[in-house]
């Protein structure tokens, strides 16, 4: 719509000096004034334009908006310029996994031959969320004899070191700093078949908060001091919760696997939440390790029982070591695809959203300060004479009208824009969603089926021996 300027203003007063001079120069004797008089039609449309005139000439001096209710885009139009502005780019989302044939003689497992010496250092949880009830008695009952368990499965010569953290004071805010500082190598390195290392596990109480990251760093420092040329460096993790202590666990865990030494890094998350189970996951793929998400009891079993030392072989190793490594990779880039969809619709989203809601605000915004600043004025003309009660109510109902449109039509924007922008990223996000998983449970049912001929091939073998 085009802006009325000075020319609707001077349209309108032309209006008022020819019906004033119409009423000056004619008697009540005149008959075309008595017609005029007499037609209230004609009445009704002077008194229209001239209330028109007085809306047209307010709103030239108090215009805050630049565009009128009637040129604002439709909904459709609005959402069509907002996403083509914003669209992210997705076409950098799609990579495929570079993998090959397994090139093993027979199946095997795992990723690498041990060298002579095998040094593992276990990190066990003992914030106060460890005292929590489990199947088989509390979360630490729980593991302790899963730890147990698996130490025994450990090569008797393999070197076996256990640190807890989180040991020390209470859940409570005023024992946080101490209790933060609290990890502590229990049993220093010893001989898996050691006595002392059962005696350690069972030792532990679970107590206060959840220096995770600061228990990672601690454990660097203790690998540093018996690996080097000729070790394999094993940590193992077990955490029922999220880091509580204001540190950085995966920015731990990948300097903890960027060790000179070379150090292997596992983390089992037990019954965790989702916040938890996803910065486990991060430290854990930050430290190019595994994560495992053990929900109760018998799944915090399961997950020690599949690192399956004792029956290692190079044949073993080599098949299953080639099918996780596929594995690796294939859901690395699953979730790499799956995170990019994911970021970028996201910012996308967010970006449509801020802008709509931030130019919502502002044109709502302004409609409300012209409004108000034309009914402040037209109060003026009323107090000054200039217009009568029944013209200032026209006037206003003319502003109103006006405000009234801006709200409905930019409101209907927002919503659509809103709908259609939220639409959108919940279709792209279930897509991705749906997609990773698909990848990730056929490359997980490839990698086991594999395992599983490794492991029969060499339980097989065993059997012959």
């Amino acid at each position: 719509m085009r802006r009325r300027g000075r020319t609707g203003l001077a349209a309108g007063l032309m209006t008022l000096l020819l019906a004033v001079t119409a009423c000056s120069g004619q008697s009540d004797e005149d008959g075309p004034a008595d017609d005029a008089a007499g037609d209230p039609t004609a009445a009704a449309e002077t008194e229209a334009d001239t209330a028109q005139a007085r809306f047209d000439a307010l709103l030239e001096e108090h215009r805050v908006l630049d565009v009128d209710p009637e040129d604002l885009p439709t909904p459709d139009e609005a959402y069509a310029a907002y996403l083509a502005e914003s669209q992210a780019d997705l076409s950098e989302c799609f990579a495929e996994a570079d993998t090959g044939e397994i090139s093993c003689e027979r199946p095997a497992s795992l990723t690498e031959d041990l060298e002579d010496t095998i040094n593992v250092q276990l990190l066990l949880d003992a914030s106060g969320s460890m005292a929590d009830p489990a199947r088989g008695g509390t979360k630490m009952q729980v593991a302790q004899r899963v730890l147990r368990d698996f130490v025994a499965t450990l090569p008797g010569s393999a070197n076996v070191s256990l640190r807890v953290f989180g040991h020390v004071g209470t859940g409570s805010g005023a024992d946080k700093a101490r209790s933060c500082r609290s990890t502590e190598q229990r049993v220093p390195f010893v001989q898996a078949d050691s006595p002392a290392l059962r005696r350690g596990i069972d030792s532990v109480r679970p107590a206060g908060w959840t220096p995770l990251a600061g228990a990672m760093e601690a454990a660097r420092t203790d690998l540093d001091r018996v690996g080097g040329e000729g070790t394999s460096n094993f940590v193992y993790v077990l955490s029922d919760g999220i880091e509580t202590c204001d540190g950085d666990p995966v920015a731990a865990a990948r300097s903890l696997a960027g060790a000179g030494i070379g150090v292997d890094v596992n983390i089992v998350g037990f019954d965790v939440d989702r916040a938890a189970a996803r910065q486990l996951q991060q430290a854990a793929r930050a430290a190019g390790g595994s994560y495992t998400d053990a929900g109760d009891a018998r799944a915090l079993a399961d997950a020690f029982d599949s690192y399956d030392w004792a029956a290692w072989t190079r044949y073993y190793n080599c098949v299953v070591g080639q099918a996780s490594s596929d594995y690796a990779a294939i859901a690395g880039v699953a979730v790499r695809n799956s995170s990019c969809l994911l970021g970028r619709i996201v910012r996308e989203h967010s970006t449509i959203l801020g802008r709509v809601t931030r130019e919502t605000s502002e044109r709502l915004a302004g409609t409300t300060r012209e409004t108000t600043a034309m009914i402040t004025a037209l109060q003026r003309l009323r107090t000054d004479g200039e217009v009568d009660a029944d013209e200032q109510r026209e006037i206003t109902d003319l502003i109103n009208a006006r405000r009234e449109a801006f709200v409905a039509r930019t409101s209907e924007i927002r919503d659509l824009v809103v709908e259609l922008s939220t639409t959108r990223k919940d279709a792209i996000v279930d897509a991705a969603t749906t997609r990773k998983e698909d990848v990730l449970a056929e490359a997980l049912e490839t990698r086991d089926r594999l395992i599983a001929e490794a492991e029969a091939a060499r339980d097989a073998a065993a059997g012959d021996g």
